[in-house]
């Protein structure tokens, strides 16, 4: 079996990073143009919070600058910082980042917007974890 080639990483992590990056943006684009379809996957589900529609954005900028650069690191600690902040919210019963209502803002005439569900922060906040601990491993390894 050969080895899996590093461009083939690079591809894969690449096509997440467009396929997160698309998901969010496209939920966004839902919230700030008003269509409810755009919002969620079934007419029936619950749509998208745009807190997590917009960690979706960072996140897969985060990966499509996937290498050691200070600019996708950043993303990743602001990606942990807004889903630290709403899991704050949500433990707390207060509105702090309010980030969730920005559909409000936007004009967005939903009746229930919601907000990040504490499996999603957890989420965030593991992959945010994960890719810190991916790069500072590759940073010791290279001997930096």
């Amino acid at each position: 079996m050969p080895a899996f080639q590093r461009t083939d990483r690079h591809k894969i992590v690449f096509l997440a990073g467009i396929f997160t990056f698309l998901i969010g943006g496209t939920v966004l684009a839902g919230w700030a143009f008003d269509i409810p379809l755009l919002t969620r996957i079934n007419p029936d589900w619950i749509p998208m919070a745009p807190g997590t529609a917009l960690c979706f954005v960072l996140s897969g900028m985060s990966l499509l600058g996937s290498g050691k650069s200070l600019p996708a690191r950043m993303l990743v600690w602001l990606t942990m910082l807004l889903a630290g902040a709403m899991g704050l919210e949500i433990v707390a019963h207060r509105q702090f980042a309010g980030i969730d209502f920005l559909a409000l803002a936007w004009g967005a005439q939903f009746r229930s917007v919601g907000h990040m569900s504490p499996q999603t922060v957890t989420g965030f906040l593991g992959f945010g974890i994960g890719m810190l601990s991916i790069w500072r491993d590759a940073f010791h390894l290279a001997g930096c």
